[in-house]
């Protein structure tokens, strides 16, 4: 079906033709409607990701550079959702480039899962989850 799954407490990720269908792991379900894309959702402390207080999203789509090979590099967003099964308190951080910093995205939690919308407002490719 030209998509490949990873499924390990610590590792949960989706690529490949995912667009349109509905990705059910552990304890992340993936809903993407960017046709080819690439989520993977990672515990950086080494806790399973349902127990981590610090989880890594990245994304990824189709880019293209300028013609000839020049910058800037055009990159697909990657739209859907995602819900995550991990523990309460938690904030849903990006890196916002135009501050140079990280700000905080409001994420809904509900019967111990965040709801995590990914859109082109997101503007980044690198979210956390997160104390």
């Amino acid at each position: 079906q030209g998509t490949y799954t990873i499924n390990t407490p610590r590792t949960q990720a989706a690529m490949g033709w995912i667009g349109g269908k509905t990705v059910v792991l552990q304890g992340v379900e993936m809903a993407v409607t960017t046709r080819n894309a690439t989520v993977a959702v990672q515990s950086l402390d080494g806790n399973p990701i349902g127990q981590s207080r610090n989880i890594m999203i990245s994304l990824g789509a189709r880019s293209m550079p300028k013609p000839d090979a020049q910058t800037p590099i055009y990159s697909e967003p990657v739209e859907g959702k995602l819900s995550i099964a991990a523990p309460q308190g938690l904030k849903l951080r990006v890196w916002d480039a135009g501050a140079g910093k990280m700000r905080v995205v409001p994420t809904p939690y509900l019967k111990g899962r965040y709801s995590v919308v990914l859109d082109n407002a997101l503007r980044s490719y690198w979210l956390f989850l997160s104390a």
